[in-house]
């Protein structure tokens, strides 16, 4: 058995728990913010083609 430092089987699997848990909150912060610039990218998208649009309309007239 590897030599675990004096801490007990549940001690060991309460701190891998824990890390787990602060990886998850890590991954689901950056998550959010990649959606918000996303979102946020995607708004800039439809701004521009709103602004496009009429020009391209006159041209097909």
């Amino acid at each position: 058995m590897a030599d675990n430092g004096g801490a007990s089987e549940g001690q060991l699997q309460g701190l891998n728990e824990e890390i787990m848990q602060r990886l998850e909150n890590l991954i689901n912060a950056r998550l959010g913010r990649l959606e918000q610039r996303l979102q946020a990218w995607e708004r800039l998208e439809v701004k521009k083609q709103v602004v496009r649009d009429p020009k391209k309309e006159e041209d097909l007239k």
